[in-house]
């Protein structure tokens, strides 16, 4: 049994100290590949939609597994190969799924999310900048050359698809927003404890500072009151540090003689 728990962990437990952008990749490529050879591809079939349609879609399900694999075993993040999958995924299943009237628009609004949460900086903002002008472009050409979006055959095919590709979404876009606040969650509980192991440490470091006045011939120390106190005592004082006694070689024959005498 615990042999198949860390077989099935491979798939649904992340790595806690992975970082948001890592999980969001794991979940998108494990949640898109099952969804995409698991549900889409039949039920494209189901509703006699284009063969070329649910081969692609099953395709590009593969894809997402392998990535998924080479995050899971080699560490390899393939932000920039699946974001161009998605796309093309988007695109190719534009004109066979019925454009603007079929589930892909729908899925442009959790493919914009997923976007924002992998890529930063310069890298975020031409992403999405292509996204949004690629989504355009596709009204362009559906508004322009309607013949090259196949239509629905009935009202209930197109029922059926958004029955299903709107739950879809939804769980898309809902995964990705529970990925960010267990992520921010954990990060704030990994800092709270940083925190709380620094202000200990700092606790237990009572540092002594500044110049200490020490007598020249008994090595006692004078306090801020003036009164003059043992090394010892004074450092334990203000310190965790404890001292014990003993004689090293050098003195030891002396305190000998001493005590003979």
């Amino acid at each position: 049994m615990s042999e198949l728990k860390d077989k099935m962990s491979f798939f649904y437990q992340p790595n806690p100290e992975l970082g948001i952008r890592e999980r969001t990749f794991l979940w998108m490529c494990l949640i898109a590949g099952t969804f995409a050879t698991v549900v889409i591809a039949p039920t494209d079939l189901l509703e006699h939609l284009p063969l070329l349609l649910s081969g692609g879609v099953f395709l590009f399900g593969l894809a997402f597994f392998a990535m998924f694999w080479l995050a899971r075993r080699r560490e390899i993040y393939a932000y920039r190969t699946s974001s161009v999958l998605v796309l093309a995924l988007l695109n190719f299943a534009w004109f066979f799924n019925c454009g603007s009237q079929g589930p892909s628009a729908l899925i442009f609004f959790s493919a914009a999310m997923l976007f924002t949460v992998l890529f930063e900086g310069a890298t975020r903002i031409a992403f999405l900048s292509f996204f949004v002008l690629n989504a355009l472009g596709l009204y362009w050409l559906e508004y322009s050359f309607p013949h090259l979006v196949n239509e629905y055959g009935t009202r209930l095919l197109r029922l059926q698809d958004l029955t299903l590709t709107v739950p879809c979404a939804m769980a898309m876009c809902v995964l990705m927003m529970l990925v960010v606040l267990n992520a921010h969650a954990d990060e704030r509980e990994r800092l709270a404890q940083s925190k709380a192991e620094l202000e200990s440490t700092l606790a237990e470091m009572r540092v002594l500072k500044g110049l200490l006045s020490v007598c020249a011939s008994c090595k006692k120390i004078r306090t801020e009151e003036g009164d003059w106190t043992q090394m010892e005592v004074y450092i334990e004082k203000h310190s965790h540090a404890s001292f014990s006694h003993g004689l090293c070689p050098k003195c030891l024959p002396i305190y000998m003689d001493a005590n003979r005498v």
